[in-house]
Formats: C-alpha cells, sequence, structure tokens
C-alpha cells in the first residue's frame, strides 16, 4: 500500500477475522512480512446477535440493544461477551507481547470496536472514552514498542498523507 510506503513496520499482527487477516496480508506482502495471526484478537463476541444487522436486533431486542449502546463496553449481548471482556483479553494478550515488541513498529489490524477500545486503553483511557477518539471504522494501528509502553502512531493511513490539512 502507497500510503503506509514510508512507514518503517517490523511485524504486522491480526485477528483471525477475515477481513483483518485480508488486510494485514497485503500490508505484509509489500514488506516480505507474514502476518501473524492472534486468536486473542479475535472480534467480540456477540453472541446471538453475531450475523444480524442492527435493525434486526432492534426487532427482537430493542430495550436490551439500547442499555448495550447506552452504557458502551458495559453490557454483553446475549450469550456473548462485554466489549470490555475483549478489550481486557487484547491487553492481556498485549501485556504478555509488549517486551519482545521492545524497540519495533508493530502494525495490528483489529475490528474497529476491538481497535477504539485497546486505543483508549492504552492511553489511559476509560473505554467509554474510546468513542470520542473518532476512530475509523477501518482502521490500522500503528505502534512503536518502547520498554515503558507503546506511542499509538496512528489509527488511520490518512494521518500520514503530507498532502493532507
Amino acid at each position: 500500500m502507497r500510503t503506509l510506503a514510508s512507514v518503517q513496520i517490523d511485524e504486522v499482527l491480526c485477528s483471525p477475522a477475515v477481513q483483518c487477516r485480508r488486510t494485514a496480508e497485503a500490508l505484509a506482502k509489500d514488506r516480505g512480512l507474514e502476518p501473524g495471526i492472534v486468536d486473542a484478537l479475535h472480534d467480540q463476541d456477540l453472541g446471538l446477535w453475531s450475523g444480524k444487522r442492527w435493525d434486526e436486533v432492534r426487532e427482537s431486542d430493542e430495550a436490551l440493544l439500547r442499555e448495550f449502546f447506552a452504557d458502551y463496553g458495559m453490557v454483553a449481548p446475549p450469550e456473548g461477551e462485554t466489549l470490555t471482556a475483549a478489550v481486557d483479553r487484547a491487553l492481556s494478550w498485549w501485556a504478555d507481547q509488549a517486551p519482545a515488541k521492545e524497540e519495533k513498529t508493530v502494525l495490528i489490524v483489529l475490528s474497529a470496536p476491538l481497535l477504539s477500545g485497546f486505543a483508549a486503553r492504552l492511553l489511559g483511557l476509560s473505554l467509554r472514552r474510546a468513542l470520542s477518539l473518532s476512530l475509523p471504522a477501518a482502521g490500522l494501528g500503528i505502534l512503536d514498542v518502547f520498554r515503558d509502553g507503546a506511542a499509538i502512531r496512528t489509527w488511520h493511513p490518512n494521518c500520514l498523507r503530507e498532502d493532507l490539512p
């Protein structure tokens, strides 16, 4: 991808979700890398809502859907997990991996809700504040990893463009 051509990327990691894997594969290929598929980075489990459109869920479970969005990250769909649990899973994985990533630039491809929550928590924000980050639905996480944490370089490739204001 030309937009990221000037960015040194040492490692590409992704969720096992098909859309994340395909994106990671395309980004890694240009650099001669193989993307690491990380099960701990799988999307939030939406339980009985999985595979349904929001309007379908609203028809069958409007009250819970309202609660789900009103109390962002704290309410689980029927037989699913909260976004908080999904983000905690990803952060637990990251805590184990971060020491080995020190002094590297890591590109992470995740689903939008998990990416937003992951970014917010890395920045020390509550999950509810993730919405204030205004991250795109199809973002890319590029982390410069250091001993004391990670610097988030971008969550969207257009942030790297020199020709945009």
